[in-house]
C-alpha cells in the first residue's frame, strides 16, 4: 500500500513538471502523457527480453555521412513504452514482454520511421540498428 501511495505522488510532481513541454513539444507531451508508468526495476519479469540499438542518421542534406541521432523519442506502439535516444543515438527497453512489437521512432526535422514484427523472446537481446532521413 506504502509503495502504491509513493507511485502516486511521484506521478504527480512528474507531471506538473512535464506541464512545461507541453507548450515547447506538444507531440513530446502527448506521448508521454500517454505512456507514463512507473516500472519496479526490483523485480524482473521471467518472460522477457531486451531491445535496444542506435539511431543514426545525416544531419543535413550535404552531410556525406550518418552521425549519432540524440533526442529521438522511440515508442512500442502495442505496449504504450516511450524512451529517448542518448547523446550518441542510443537506446534501451529492458524487461519487455516476449511477443510481437511495432517501434515508431521520431525526431523534428526527420521523417518518422515505423519498424514492424520487431520479436522479442525470452532472455534474448534484440538489437537494431535504425537510420533516418532528413524531412
Amino acid at each position: 500500500m506504502i509503495a502504491v501511495f509513493r507511485n502516486e505522488i511521484l506521478k504527480e510532481q512528474i507531471d506538473n513538471s512535464s506541464k512545461m513541454f507541453k507548450l515547447l513539444d506538444a507531440n513530446f507531451y502527448d506521448l508521454y502523457k500517454g505512456s507514463r508508468k512507473i516500472i519496479d526495476r526490483g523485480r524482473r519479469a521471467a518472460n522477457t527480453g531486451i531491445l535496444k540499438g542506435v539511431i543514426m542518421g545525416k544531419k543535413t542534406a550535404v552531410d556525406a555521412e550518418n552521425e549519432a541521432i540524440a533526442d529521438a523519442l522511440l515508442q512500442l506502439i502495442e505496449l504504450n513504452l516511450v524512451v529517448v535516444s542518448n547523446e550518441k543515438g542510443g537506446f534501451d527497453f529492458d524487461d519487455i514482454e516476449t511477443g510481437t512489437y511495432k517501434l515508431k521512432v521520431s525526431k523534428q526535422g526527420y521523417k518518422d520511421e515505423i519498424i514492424k514484427e520487431i520479436v522479442i523472446k525470452k532472455g534474448e537481446e534484440r538489437d537494431l540498428y535504425i537510420e533516418m532521413s532528413i524531412n
